[in-house]
């Protein structure tokens, strides 16, 4: 028998695409003789077009189209940006869409349909400023409100409530007395505690009762804007009002420090951090989350601070087995309230209305949907 024995496994190769090496260098040859490359003729520079040239009429529908490049303006969120073509949705709205992914999951519906099943009572002792828009904003989430600050009554009420807030908007010896009964009071039942240390830097007195109540009480939440926490955390002594110095106000070059400065100061006092401004900041020393929900407009008429040390507790009040959630969320509720308000109001008579409106008609979906939050470790 005869065996044959093939250099190919298949009796019939695949043909190449190409010609074999030898070849392509004499074909390469071949072509440079035949077009030499033009060494000496000088290049035109690349010359820009003007995108305006590239306008287009704009369409009405869910992307108002800018230009051929991509350049559109989301109707979402209401912004100029640039579009991705592989998607629906604009990069900007495909970046908080990963923003959110990547935050760590927080259950709105659960915190949400606990405040109102367990109807949360909260203990106030604010500022008589503010006192009626604060009872009326822990009304809208649900809630239900009690304004005692005398205090012959102020421990007894508090043993019934859920939670308990202490402001110092409007200081006295009378209410720094009840402070102090109502505050061990909620410690020694367990109760969650809120602290609003309202223009902390403004003077003597301010100060030192601060640093008696958080002496004396343990506070689950510390809210305040940057100027007052940077107070308490620095011990410094300004002598400002109750909004934030503008001198203090966060901006990228100082985040870092700022979140530094708030994680230091929640693993000091154990307590949740919450610092409202542009960017709100929640920690507890661990876990950090940035909100960028709200308006400016928020500013302009007084005790949104106030109603959301009341919205605070009342979460929390409702969720003491997850505490830096339910504080953010309220924060970020809060902000997405004046983001409604903002656009319903026709001043900030109607502003507060609309304010608490949307509070009141909030919920986990719309929370999913419009919840600007960060998470950071």
């Amino acid at each position: 028998m005869i065996q044959i024995r093939l250099s190919h496994p298949f009796p019939h190769p695949q043909p190449s695409l190409f010609p074999p090496p030898q070849q392509q260098s004499k074909i390469k040859r071949s072509r440079q003789l035949l077009f030499p490359p033009k060494q000496d003729e000088p290049q035109d520079p690349p010359q820009p077009v003007a995108a305006k040239s590239l306008m287009l009429k704009p369409p009405k529908d869910l992307f108002t189209v800018y230009s051929i490049l991509g350049i559109i303006k989301c109707e979402k969120i209401r912004q100029y940006t640039f579009f991705n073509i592989c998607g629906i949705i604009c990069n900007e709205c495909r970046r908080q869409e990963k923003r959110r992914n990547q935050m760590k999951r927080i259950d709105f519906e659960r915190i949400f349909d606990n405040i109102r099943r367990n109807q949360t009572m909260v203990h106030c002792i604010t500022n008589y400023v503010t006192i009626n828009d604060v009872a009326n904003m822990i009304l809208a989430i649900g809630a239900s409100p009690i304004m005692a600050d005398d205090w012959m009554e102020v421990r007894e009420i508090t043993s019934m409530c859920d939670s308990l807030v202490i402001n110092m908007g409007t200081l006295k010896q009378n209410t720094v007395r009840s402070m102090l009964l109502a505050g061990k009071e909620a410690n020694q039942r367990g109760h969650l505690v809120v602290f609003d240390p309202v223009g902390v830097g403004a003077s003597r007195f301010r100060k030192e009762t601060a640093a008696k109540l958080l002496k004396q009480i343990h506070f689950n939440v510390i809210r305040g804007n940057i100027s007052e926490i940077k107070t308490l955390y620095e011990g410094s002594d300004d002598g400002y009002g109750v909004d934030a110095k503008k001198d203090d106000a966060v901006t990228e070059d100082n985040l870092e420090y700022v979140i530094q400065m708030a994680k230091n100061m929640a693993k000091k006092t154990k307590a949740v951090i919450v610092i409202t401004g542009k960017t709100d900041l929640v920690t507890d020393g661990q876990q950090i989350y940035l909100i960028d929900n709200g308006v400016l407009d928020m500013s302009r008429i007084t005790g949104t601070g106030c109603m959301l040390d009341g919205v605070i507790a009342g979460f929390i009040g409702a969720n003491p087995d997850q505490i830096l959630e339910a504080v953010t969320t309220a924060v970020s509720a809060m902000g997405i309230c004046g983001e409604y308000a903002k656009e319903k109001a026709e001043g900030t008579g109607t502003l507060k209305v609309h304010l608490m409106d949307a509070m009141s008609n909030m919920n986990a979906e719309w929370m999913e949907r419009s919840s600007q939050i960060e998470s950071k470790c």
